[in-house]
């Protein structure tokens, strides 16, 4: 299971934004370190899906996003702005409704629900490793009727969206959860320590995910 590096890269952004503060006061470079704040965050949390998630274009779009706003504040002539990146985002987010749905057409138990909502209840049996991702959407998994035969692993992306997972009551369930300026929750009861394990990579940026056994 994919570890977080969430605190890493936090800590390399403070020593880096700090050191910049303090040549800054200096006199030694003339910056507005302020204005990396922003870049520093899309930065690090595209950098957290990426390395949380396989699929991961959100990540990249992100990563892509807090790059070059940063460059823009050390290279103040650098071309293009906002006017240019949110159409370029709108294009890369395109190629992913196509790509998640040619994905979709071959397999089911993954996927992801952008600008819309999906509900999922029918798994193979080596579902395992799936990711499931809602970006500006929500995404709803029933696993409450899938025969667990082995511990399994799955990937969850809230991003500025909702994910809920229902579980069953037998099967023991681990989170690894990232929450940036969002939530993780778990709402599962079990008793049942002999049973087969659920572990659940669950990172929530400006959204939610909520792992429980039964619907409110």
């Amino acid at each position: 299971m994919r570890k977080s590096f969430l605190h890493i890269w936090a800590g390399i952004a403070f020593v880096l934004l700090g050191a910049l503060a303090i040549l800054d006061r200096a006199g030694a470079i003339d910056l507005n370190v302020w204005k990396l704040v922003g870049p520093a965050v899309l930065f690090i949390v595209g950098l957290e899906i990426v390395t949380s998630h396989y699929r991961s274009l959100p990540g990249y779009i992100l990563l892509a996003a807090g790059a070059y706003l940063a460059a823009k504040v050390f290279f103040k002539d650098l071309p293009l702005g906002w006017e240019y990146i949110a159409p370029g985002i709108a294009v890369l987010i395109g190629f992913s409704l196509i790509f998640n749905a040619g994905i979709s057409s071959r397999q089911s138990g993954g996927g992801s629900a952008i600008f819309s909502s999906r509900k999922l209840q029918d798994f193979p049996l080596d579902w395992s490793g799936q990711e499931m991702s809602a970006i500006f959407g929500g995404y709803e998994t029933d696993l409450r009727t899938h025969t667990f035969t082995n511990d399994a692993h799955i990937r969850v992306l809230a991003l500025f969206g909702g994910v809920e997972i229902l579980v069953p009551e037998h099967v023991n369930i681990v989170i690894r959860p990232v929450s940036i300026f969002g939530g993780v929750t778990n709402k599962t009861v079990n008793s049942n320590h002999n049973s087969h394990t659920l572990y659940i990579t669950a990172t929530a940026v400006f959204g939610g995910v909520e792992i429980k056994n039964a619907k409110d």
